[in-house]
């Protein structure tokens, strides 16, 4: 917010106290209620000491004024600087507190800290203004600078997709639906274990015969020295 726009805002909220004023706009108007004081100061001085000047062109070489000087005194200047300073005491003070009030308000704080200029603590609502603006809307307005805050990059716009991520049907197909020449993701159902294939139970097998010319046990006793079985005649 620029000078011009600050001073134009602060004179049509000329009593608003409620809603939220940026710093911006809060020290433009505190810019241009300085620049409109000091040259009524000085005309108020001026008046002031042209008042006086009757009575001090009666002092003699020692300084001294006589007493009934102080009737020459222009009080008619005097009285035209106190009002001017007056009327722009009440032309200005009125729209300073309205904005110090909604400038407060923009940081979250209540306009009740004015009080203190009461009791001469006005610096203290003064060095708060300083503050910057409480972010989003509070209960005294919207955020006056909201279009200005940086956006959260990472969010689509509405009506959009997120990045990399295609819109349902977007290929033609139903939600879900893969593109066109790409299987459809996800993974594969496992498969169902087979049942283990039951093994047949080995076949009896038959006592081999003993061979003809191996050695012969008796089974009565099993401690006896195995003999060799005869051994058929050849001549016969």
């Amino acid at each position: 917010m620029g000078f011009g726009t600050a001073i134009k805002t602060c004179f049509g909220k000329y009593a608003d106290f409620s809603g939220r004023a940026r710093r911006s706009e809060f020290w433009w108007w505190y810019l241009f209620t300085v620049l409109v004081t000091i040259p009524l100061v000085i005309v108020f001085y001026v008046l002031v000491f042209a008042a006086f000047v009757p009575v001090w062109s009666q002092a003699g070489p020692d300084g001294t004024v006589p007493d009934d000087a102080i009737e020459d005194v222009n009080w008619v200047l005097i009285v035209i600087g106190g009002v001017v300073m007056f009327a722009a005491w009440l032309a200005l003070a009125i729209p300073t507190y309205a904005v110090w009030a909604r400038r407060l308000h923009d940081m979250g704080q209540s306009g009740h800290w004015l009080w203190l200029n009461l009791v001469s603590l006005g610096i203290v609502p003064l060095i708060m203004a300083f503050l910057d603006s409480e972010r989003g809307a509070n209960r005294w307005g919207a955020d006056p600078k909201e279009a200005e805050r940086p956006q959260v990059p990472g969010y689509p716009a509405p009506g959009y997709p997120a990045s990399g991520y295609p819109a349902p049907g977007a290929y033609g197909g139903a939600p879900g639906s893969a593109a066109p020449g790409y299987a459809a993701p996800g993974y594969p159902a496992p498969a169902s274990p087979a049942p283990p294939a039951s093994a047949a139970p080995p076949a009896p097998q038959a006592p081999a015969a003993p061979a003809s010319d191996a050695p012969q046990v008796d089974p009565d006793n099993p401690w006896a020295t195995p003999q060799q079985p005869p051994k058929p005649d050849s001549r016969a």
